[in-house]
Protein backbone atom coordinates (compact mmCIF):
# COMPACT_ATOMS: atom_id res chain seq x y z
CA UNK A 1 0.00 0.00 0.00
CA UNK A 2 2.10 3.20 -1.46
CA UNK A 3 -0.45 5.73 -1.65
CA UNK A 4 -3.00 7.45 0.37
CA UNK A 5 -6.63 5.90 0.87
CA UNK A 6 -9.63 8.15 0.65
CA UNK A 7 -9.99 8.77 3.80
CA UNK A 8 -12.67 11.01 3.71
CA UNK A 9 -14.23 12.48 6.70
CA UNK A 10 -14.25 11.59 10.38
CA UNK A 11 -18.22 9.33 10.12
CA UNK A 12 -16.77 8.06 6.77
CA UNK A 13 -13.86 6.28 8.07
CA UNK A 14 -15.88 5.32 11.40
CA UNK A 15 -18.29 3.91 8.84
CA UNK A 16 -15.21 1.78 6.79
CA UNK A 17 -14.21 0.48 10.08
CA UNK A 18 -17.82 -0.60 11.78
CA UNK A 19 -18.34 -2.20 7.69
CA UNK A 20 -14.76 -4.04 8.39
CA UNK A 21 -14.10 -2.23 4.73
CA UNK A 22 -10.54 -0.56 6.11
CA UNK A 23 -8.73 -1.44 10.06
CA UNK A 24 -6.43 1.04 11.47
CA UNK A 25 -3.41 -0.84 10.71
CA UNK A 26 -4.58 -0.20 6.97
CA UNK A 27 -4.55 3.36 7.67
CA UNK A 28 -1.43 3.57 9.24
CA UNK A 29 0.14 1.85 6.63
CA UNK A 30 -0.93 4.37 3.96
CA UNK A 31 -0.52 7.63 5.95
CA UNK A 32 2.95 6.29 7.09
CA UNK A 33 3.83 5.26 3.55
CA UNK A 34 2.27 8.95 2.64
CA UNK A 35 4.23 11.01 4.44
CA UNK A 36 7.68 9.10 4.66
CA UNK A 37 9.35 11.26 2.04
CA UNK A 38 7.86 14.14 2.96
CA UNK A 39 9.55 17.18 0.60
CA UNK A 40 8.51 19.64 3.09
CA UNK A 41 9.69 18.16 6.18
CA UNK A 42 6.93 18.92 7.65
CA UNK A 43 7.01 16.08 10.57
CA UNK A 44 9.73 17.00 13.06
CA UNK A 45 9.80 13.44 14.03
CA UNK A 46 8.09 10.07 12.79
CA UNK A 47 7.55 7.34 14.61
CA UNK A 48 8.88 4.29 13.00
CA UNK A 49 6.20 1.76 11.02
CA UNK A 50 7.13 -0.97 13.40
CA UNK A 51 5.77 0.93 16.41
CA UNK A 52 2.97 2.74 14.74
CA UNK A 53 1.71 -0.87 13.64
CA UNK A 54 1.89 -1.73 17.52
CA UNK A 55 -0.25 0.67 18.32
CA UNK A 56 -2.65 0.11 15.71
CA UNK A 57 -2.89 -3.63 16.68
CA UNK A 58 -3.89 -2.20 20.09
CA UNK A 59 -6.44 -0.41 18.67
CA UNK A 60 -8.00 -3.16 16.63
CA UNK A 61 -7.88 -5.23 19.97
CA UNK A 62 -10.49 -2.99 21.49
CA UNK A 63 -14.81 -1.91 20.81
CA UNK A 64 -14.93 0.95 18.42
CA UNK A 65 -17.88 1.68 21.24
CA UNK A 66 -14.81 1.81 23.51
CA UNK A 67 -12.37 4.47 22.35
CA UNK A 68 -14.59 7.30 20.20
CA UNK A 69 -11.19 8.37 17.95
CA UNK A 70 -11.48 4.49 17.25
CA UNK A 71 -8.15 4.47 14.21
CA UNK A 72 -9.08 8.20 13.71
CA UNK A 73 -4.81 9.50 12.48
CA UNK A 74 -4.04 12.56 14.10
CA UNK A 75 -0.91 14.20 14.31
Amino acid sequence: MNELLPLGDIPSLMGCYAKRELTPSQVVQAVHAAIRNDPDHVWIYKLPLVSLMGYARAVEAQSMAALPLYGIPFA
